[in-house]
Formats: structure tokens, sequence, C-alpha cells
């Protein structure tokens, strides 16, 4: 969280004059190092704001110019969605993302794969 698609369309004002590989280096290492939680299939695909036909350009766009935010409204939807019996374990995981500096993040990424060989 938030969307990788958010994600990927935020780093790529920072990957000008990447090679093809680099760019896959920042988009494999943001999909491994990015925060989500695990949630049963059913409830991320009726309630996510961001999965499959709930996401379009536009959300893509507007999350990618504040992730942190969109990561907040990606935990807000999901939260009031998830079973009782799941609540308290998603509340945990919840905060840990939204500790996670989704721009710092990028930059750190971008950094390392550019510098990669």
């Amino acid at each position: 969280m938030p969307s990788q698609a958010a994600m990927l369309k935020a780093a790529q004002k920072h990957m000008a004059g990447m090679s093809d590989a680099k760019i896959t280096c920042v988009e494999n290492a943001l999909s491994n190092k990015a925060l989500t939680i695990a949630i049963p299939y059913g409830k991320h695909r009726k309630h996510s704001r961001t999965c499959g036909s709930n996401n379009d350009q536009a959300q893509i766009d507007e999350d990618a110019e504040d992730l942190d935010s969109a990561a907040r409204k990606d935990l807000l939807r999901m939260q009031k969605n998830i079973t009782p019996s799941c609540a308290e374990a998603y509340g945990e995981a919840a905060k840990e993302i939204r500790k996670q500096d989704h721009k710092k993040l990028i930059k750190d990424v971008v950094a390392k794969c550019r510098a990669a060989k």
C-alpha cells in the first residue's frame, strides 16, 4: 500500500535516463520493499480502493502525488471491511505501513538501482 501503479507512477519522475534494466530493478525493488498486508483474496477484490477495476488512471495520478495519503485511504477502506477476528492484527500491520516514508523509499530504490552495475 499504496497501489503498485501509484508507486511506479511516482517513481517515473526519478528514473529519467535509466536503462530498461535499471527501470526493471526499480519496479522489482519497489514491489519487494513496499509494505503490504496479506488479506483474504475476496476481501481485497471487493473492498480495495485500487484492486482491479477499482483503480483508474485518474486515481493512480492523484495517489502518485501523495503516496502517504493514498496509503492512509487504502488502509481506512480495508479496516472498515475487515472481519472482527482479523481487526487487531490488521490494525497493527497498518501502523507499520503508516510509518513507511514512500517518497524516501522511492528515492532510495532509484538511487540503488541507478548505481547498480
